[in-house]
């Protein structure tokens, strides 16, 4: 059963000689959200499109690092352990609710908050599992700049994707189905549906892959 671990809020160390925000050896950087999306509304559509995927793409890569060492960390380990995530190989609605995987996706729900990535919730939905997330500052920030128009939560789609594979051991596939790009005033509420590699998506497009704007 996976234990007890410090939640990413307790483990940020604040490094003001150095001028750094530390987890380990792993380094945060706050950031308005309005400037990180400002530069996507700089871009023009196709160009824009391209960017967003590499950002959900380099998120994917560099945050599998992240999701292994909260996994070690919730099943005792240390950070220089061999890598050992939740195995979950089964796609069962037991395997995905079972206590070291709900372990890792409360984990990665309290770091996504901490974080400012808005509020998320997973729920097995008998093939994988759905990641309902509200207030994404993905969205909030675009639609702000106009972008409402156009899915822009690449980075919780790669960050989903590198999740979903560190708990099938397997690669995973992440589409949004209800995209955050109603008028101003509306709700932001971004529904995404994690599943592996052949399964049947049934609605969305892959975040890290679509070509079209």
């Amino acid at each position: 059963m996976a234990s007890h671990a410090p939640s990413l809020a307790e483990r940020l160390r604040h490094d003001l000689e150095q001028g750094q925000i530390l987890d380990q050896d792993r380094r945060y950087l706050m950031l308005r959200a309005d400037v990180l999306m400002g530069l996507f509304a700089e871009l023009e559509p196709a160009p824009r499109a391209q960017a967003l995927r590499a950002l959900g793409r380099s998120v994917q890569r560099h945050g599998a690092g992240s999701v292994q060492a909260y996994a070690r960390l919730l099943a005792g380990g240390t950070e220089g352990a061999a890598p050992s995530a939740p195995s979950a190989s089964s796609l069962s609605r037991a395997s995905v609710e079972s206590a070291a995987a709900r372990a890792l996706l409360g984990d990665m729900a309290a770091a996504a908050a901490t974080l400012g990535w808005g509020v998320w919730e997973f729920e097995p939905d008998g093939t994988g599992l759905r990641l309902t997330v509200r207030n994404s500052p993905f969205a909030a920030a675009a639609r702000g700049l106009g972008l409402q128009g156009e899915p822009v939560c690449h980075a919780i789609a790669g960050m989903a994707e590198a999740l979903a594979q560190a708990l099938w051991s397997a690669p995973a596939e992440v589409s949004e189905c209800c995209a955050a790009q109603g008028p101003p005033g509306a709700p932001l509420r971004c529904v995404f549906q994690l599943r592996p590699p052949g399964r049947d998506r049934d609605c969305g497009t892959h975040h890290l892959e679509e070509t079209e704007p």
